[in-house]
């Protein structure tokens, strides 16, 4: 549905393990300051236990109320880089709006969204890897939309909303790249080119979603069945 493919190994978004950096090679340490080393007294303090790493000290409204902002703190700075990409997003949603078409939304996707479309397990504790979602909103079409820093979107190639009997997960490889094939358009929203395409894709697919709403005009729909009544027998004279 929405397609520019990205051909080639995809880029790792937080879907795997980036691979550690080489270690600098061991330097001969200088012969004073191994001396130093050895007149000096070894530490008295105590090693850190899992009590002493916990973010809330005590159970004080002081000290709540400071790890709550210091935590808060630090989400909106993991997320402030997504920021931009989502202003390009909203701003292109918002002129498809005021031309008339209202059916095109956009909403945040949080964790229980993505657990409700089936696209993290259920009952699973650990976050999506380290990338913001959206879902676009086309009529009953929902597209994934995953927000990249530097105004990029990946948009999944396959409406969300529909059944999945099978479903994969957002932090399996195959979910984005199955068999070396795409299932993605990547758009780059602070290029010219790639915003013109991102609309009259969103155009195209809101006009063939529209034509189906209309025919739902013809549509039947099933009603719960009565109970079938016992046969009367006569009555005998």
């Amino acid at each position: 549905m929405m397609g520019k493919h990205i051909t080639g190994k995809e880029e790792d978004w937080g879907f795997g393990t980036a691979p550690a950096e080489p270690k600098p090679a061991p330097q001969k340490a200088d012969k004073k300051a191994a001396k130093a080393a050895e007149k000096t007294p070894a530490s008295d303090s105590a090693p850190e236990t899992p009590e002493d790493s916990r973010l809330l000290k005590s159970l004080t409204r002081q000290n709540i109320a400071e790890t709550f902002s210091a935590l808060a703190a630090a989400a909106r700075e993991d997320k402030q880089v997504f920021a931009p990409t989502l202003a390009a997003l909203n701003a292109l949603v918002t002129m498809c709006q005021e031309s008339g078409l209202r059916q095109i939304g956009l909403e945040q996707a949080g964790f229980d969204t993505l657990r409700e479309l089936r696209l993290v397990k259920e009952g699973g504790s650990e976050q999506p890897p380290h990338a913001h979602y959206a879902l676009l909103s086309i009529d009953d079409a929902r597209i994934l939309v995953r927000v990249l820093p530097d105004n990029v979107i990946d948009c999944y190639a396959e409406n969300v909303n529909k059944p999945r009997g099978n479903p994969t997960y957002l932090d399996s490889k195959s979910f984005w790249n199955n068999g070396g094939e795409s299932l993605f358009r990547r758009f780059d929203l602070g290029k010219e080119e790639d915003k013109l395409e991102f609309v009259e894709t969103v155009l195209i697919t809101a006009a063939a979603t529209g034509a189906l709403q209309e025919l739902r005009q013809f549509d039947v729909p099933a009603r719960t069945a009565e109970p079938l009544q016992k046969p009367r027998h006569p009555r005998v004279k």
